[in-house]
């Protein structure tokens, strides 16, 4: 692989150019709208975590935002944010920026009312089960509403957010990227989705069905080229994944609300496979991708009990048991281990991703102050969540784990959660979390219970 740092440089300073004549307009756009709204948001994240050692977190971030409407049918959303961690004291990033439209076509009074809607900027993709895809990208999104039905296309560029902000990494060169100095972005990747919606197919219950991508844009000089017959630790290929998917939610019964979803992954990765007619005995080669994910969960709620919350939450994603590693691990044959586009963490101690991963999470909240006269009290809430973790086969996943074990059992989780909003604008939360490896999957370093605790602060002016 021939890969050129000075070529990526340049392509860094390009998109920055694009990024200073963005901001440009950014503050130049607001004082020409007749009508705005504007503000910021502050929050702060402080927190600490013990594995095989102590650790502190530090995040604070300050988002200014403002709205407005464009005429009858547009309008303006945008959010630019600085933030600082310990890890990187400066990161200044455009979150949002949505020019949107609404029009409805129709006649409300005929019942025959539909509304075309789009979003169109750096926007918000996600799909119904927000398993798959959960990510802004720069790019737009149809929608139309009818009376039975709603349907979403969106199409989207990740290559121009930062990379620090970026959830979506799906190949080695994705992982490679965010340990280099030299690359400012996220991979450069298009993805799309196409959603249908339809409105009480059952009784209280929607459908829904979808089909997503993204596709690697990767030029071939930063990949290992196919029939490449020398093994390149941590380098990989293109990355292509798409997905089909089905899912119903809705209410069972009063207070009993559902959703049950199914996901069918398919795509390619290079694996380095054997080969007798290479001279190392192995070469490079793309191998297909066959996956699923499936899972739902079941909530109840019991306002006359303190307005309780009981939730189950069910998982199972595929692995494949000869994946040397999460991303691009396939060593034989046709690669089973699903790969969400966007990842998401499960816990808040241990936080694999969907992948070679099943969870069982179940959990209680309550407000014990609702019924007091003192309304600042009301919406104090606490929660407790146990989640047990499971792998389906004895392949690699995406956080801790022994490699040379067979155990598939990982450990539990339990995790304690206080959220309390005296005020619209103010918020706080304290969590923490522990978890219980079973440590004959664990390496020796991590065979002892770890936990983390974090105290989180938002303030809304």
């Amino acid at each position: 692989m021939n890969r050129s740092r000075r070529n990526r440089r340049e392509k860094g300073f390009s998109k920055l150019s694009c990024f200073g004549v963005l901001g440009l307009l950014i503050l130049v756009i607001p004082l020409t709208l007749p009508a705005m709204d504007f503000g910021a948001d502050i929050d702060n994240a402080t927190g600490f975590r013990y594995e095989d050692d102590f650790d502190f977190t530090q995040k604070d971030k300050l988002t200014l935002w403002f709205a407005s409407p464009l005429g009858k049918y547009l309008d303006i959303n945008t959010r630019a944010s600085y933030t600082y961690s310990l890890e990187r004291p400066v990161l200044v990033d455009l979150d949002l920026l949505d020019f949107s439209g609404r029009i409805p076509i129709g006649s409300e009074a005929e019942g025959n009312r539909r509304v075309f809607s789009f979003h169109s900027g750096r926007v918000q993709f996600a799909d119904f089960s927000g398993w798959v895809l959960d990510h802004t990208l720069d790019g737009v999104v149809l929608d139309i509403g009818m009376p039975a039905a709603q349907v979403t296309a969106g199409f989207g560029y990740l290559g121009l957010h930062l990379k620090p902000v970026s959830t979506i990494a799906v190949s080695r060169e994705d992982d490679a990227d965010r340990d280099e100095d030299d690359t400012w972005f996220a991979a450069p990747r298009l993805a799309g989705i196409f959603q249908l919606r339809l409105f009480e197919i059952l009784p209280g219950s929607d459908l829904y069905a979808a089909a997503a991508f993204q596709t690697d844009l990767r030029s071939k000089d930063d990949v290992v080229e196919v029939g490449e017959v020398y093994y390149q630790p941590g380098a990989g290929g293109r990355v292509d994944t798409q997905y089909v998917g089905l899912g119903l939610s809705g209410t069972l019964i009063s207070n009993l609300y559902y959703d049950v979803y199914g996901w069918f992954g398919a795509g390619r990765t290079l694996t380095y496979l054997s080969d007798d007619e290479s001279i190392t005995g192995s070469s490079y080669g793309y191998q297909p991708v066959f996956s699923f994910l499936s899972g739902g969960s079941m909530t109840y709620l019991i306002e006359e009990a303190l307005y309780s919350m009981i939730r189950l939450e069910l998982a199972v994603s595929s692995g494949d048991g000869d994946h040397e590693s999460y991303i691009e691990g396939n060593s034989t044959g046709i690669s089973t281990m699903f790969i969400p586009m966007s990842s998401k963490e499960i816990g808040i101690a241990y936080e694999p991703y969907l992948g070679n991963m099943a969870f069982l999470k179940a959990s209680y909240g309550i407000k014990p102050f609702s019924g007091t006269a003192i309304q600042a009290l009301q919406e104090f809430q606490t929660e407790l969540r146990g989640i047990g973790f499971l792998r389906p086969t004895t392949g690699a996943v995406s956080s801790s784990y022994d490699q040379s074990s067979n155990q598939l059992y990982l450990g539990t989780e339990v995790d304690a959660v206080i959220n309390y909003r005296p005020f619209s604008d103010l918020g706080t939360a304290l969590s923490f979390g522990f978890f219980f490896p079973n440590s004959a999957a664990m390496p020796s370093t991590l065979s002892s219970p770890w936990y983390v605790g974090k105290l989180e602060f938002s303030l809304q002016i």
